[in-house]
């Protein structure tokens, strides 16, 4: 059979239908289960949490559901049904789409297989990361399982709706890692991750993850594969890293994944060993772990293929059979506008035959994608299509960025994307109100970030004034450093002739300021532009208004909430969660 190309099997029609799809199926007699519960006279949120955990679609549903009530996203089990309330969680779980039975290895329905197993080894994943927070002396051993779990659900959309990304567990069990599959078959660009990783309201540790600069170089997990960082010297920075929460979800993920894939192929090993060498633990405690929590799974799921411990039987190591797809060649994937609105439709889109329902896709344009001599030229949407997109989810969805670190991105993609100024950075204050500090910027004005750079607020007069009511100005060109003079130096001769002022408010005083600039000294900034920059940054003070008071309203329902049992905070056992 020829090989499929599947490098290039993907367009950005793919990609906003995952990006807008929520209608994950949850497994199999998990609203059973929970009615049985909820009838027992000692049913607390504690127990609750062990049957939610069971099903990874479930939790993904009660994520969205909590996000939307409290405006942030909860860190674990408890946590989330904490928010939701009872009587909520009966109303969202009653509606939700539920997975037919499948078998292991159904042929009729392989999205459906697929997707099932996935979520397997998503619960899979959550127990050995809560094995392996607890052995660390982590305090947050729920938090561990959660994110461990909900980090499965950026492939989750791509097995319903896309039969090619089945490729990507083609190419693990040929014993490519993770990464390299992902690679191969989705493209090496991140940003649609961590887009998605946005849109699915993911823990903060995984957002990390997801961001380059933060995931482990090749160099790092060579090293961990061959040597644990406490017995060799130059390592403390590797050793500090691997101590972080993501580090733990990052492990467990990625050795379920093998461990259903293929238990004894050299990826399995390699995983097994880094996660030994993470933790400082032996690798045959490491491999113990891995054979107990497998057990515990194929007991949960009646299947010795659940967790892959049915292929441990071969007197050879083998794989699960996964057949390529071939697919014909399109062009790579295509960066669409970042943020766009959640698709509605696709919200309320119900599943009610795997492979998942079409949902409708926006028209990014009208003109056919062409190739010519390995030149590829898109036709994106204008300025103004991207500006009228980001002001509408400003406005009417500010929740759907997670909190104020995304919607202060997307406002300042807004500005260089959208309104075509080149340059733009957020300077926020500190509680004392006395000095300012950049906290983020979009299009590096030099090679060197200024996030960080902090100055006292009496020494520029000018964004002293815009600090006490909210107000923009357009600074004369040939006056810009008289108006900024008392900023720092390194920031100052960066920053061009042509910039724009405004600062924003969370529904009180000014918190910070919005400066915005174009690096060529020739290109000025238009009125139409100034006005675009007003609107935006208005917009962005709405929206943290908005977020403000939705966190307000969790906390005051936080501590006005009466749970219906509170006592049972202990950490509970590996087997009792399976």
């Amino acid at each position: 059979m020829t090989k499929a190309n599947t490098s290039t099997a993907l367009s950005a029609a793919d990609w906003e239908s995952v990006l807008n799809f929520r209608a994950f199926p949850i497994l199999p007699g998990s609203k059973a289960v929970l009615r049985n519960e909820l009838k027992k006279s000692t049913v607390s949120f504690a127990s609750l949490s062990l049957l939610v955990e069971r099903d990874p679609a479930l939790c993904w549903h009660l994520q969205q559901a909590a996000m939307t009530i409290s405006g942030t996203s909860p860190s674990n089990a408890q946590q989330c049904l904490a928010t939701i309330g009872m009587s909520d969680l009966i109303k969202c779980v009653k509606d939700l789409p539920q997975l037919q039975p499948v078998s292991n290895n159904s042929e009729t329905n392989s999205a459906t297989a697929r997707y099932q197993e996935a979520l397997f080894t998503a619960h899979m994943s959550g127990c050995l990361a809560a094995q392996w927070a607890a052995a660390k002396g982590q305090t947050n051993i729920a938090d561990a399982h959660w994110s461990a779990m909900l980090m499965h659900s950026l492939i989750w959309p791509w097995l319903l709706l896309h039969p090619h990304s089945h490729n990507w567990l083609y190419h693990i069990a040929h014993g490519r890692d993770l990464m390299t599959a992902a690679k191969r078959v989705f493209g090496v660009n991140s940003e649609n991750w961590q887009r998605l990783g946005r849109r699915h309201h993911l823990p903060e540790d995984i957002q990390t993850l997801l961001t380059p600069d933060r995931w482990p170089t090749s160099r790092d997990l060579k090293t961990l594969r061959r040597n644990d960082p406490r017995k060799i010297d130059g390592q403390k920075a590797l050793l500090h890293a691997s101590k972080r929460p993501e580090w733990t979800t990052l492990t467990a993920a990625t050795t379920a994944w093998h461990l259903h894939i293929a238990p004894e192929s050299s990826c399995s090993e390699r995983w097994q060993s880094i996660s030994s060498h993470v933790q400082g633990r032996p690798l045959n405690v490491i491999q113990s772990d891995c054979r107990q929590v497998q057990i515990e799974q194929a007991h949960l799921r009646h299947s010795g293929f659940a967790g892959g411990l049915a292929l441990l039987a071969s007197p050879e190591p083998i794989h699960l059979d996964y057949e390529e797809v071939p697919i014909k060649a399109v062009p790579d994937v295509v960066q669409s506008p970042e943020p766009i609105a959640d698709n509605k439709d696709a919200r309320s889109a119900s599943v009610a035959g795997i492979p998942a329902a079409q949902i409708p896709l926006p028209n990014l344009s009208n003109k056919e994608v062409a190739i010519e001599k390995r030149e590829k030229k898109y036709s994106e949407p204008s300025n103004a299509v991207y500006l009228s997109r980001i002001l509408e989810q400003l406005r009417q969805e500010p929740a759907s960025f997670g909190e104020w670190n995304y919607l202060m991105q997307g406002m300042l993609k807004g500005v260089s994307k959208g309104i075509g100024i080149e340059c733009a950075c957020v300077a926020l204050t500190n509680q004392t109100r006395d000095s300012l500090r950049i906290f983020y910027e979009e299009n590096s004005f030099t090679e060197t970030s200024f996030t960080g750079i902090k100055w006292p607020m009496n020494d520029v007069p000018l964004l002293q004034h815009l600090m006490e009511k909210s107000a923009a100005l357009q600074l004369p060109s040939e006056r810009v450093s008289t108006y900024l003079r008392g900023l720092p130096e390194t920031l100052l001769e960066h920053i061009g002739r042509h910039v724009v002022i405004m600062s924003i408010h969370a529904g009180g005083r000014p918190i910070g300021i919005v400066i915005a600039f174009n690096k060529s000294s020739k290109k000025a900034i238009t009125e139409s532009q100034y006005q675009s920059f007003k609107e935006l940054c208005g917009v962005t003070s709405k929206g943290l208004t908005a977020l403000k008071r939705m966190r307000q309203v969790a906390h005051a329902k936080h501590f006005t909430s009466t749970p219906l049992d509170t006592s049972a905070s202990t950490v509970t056992p590996i087997h009792s969660r399976a």
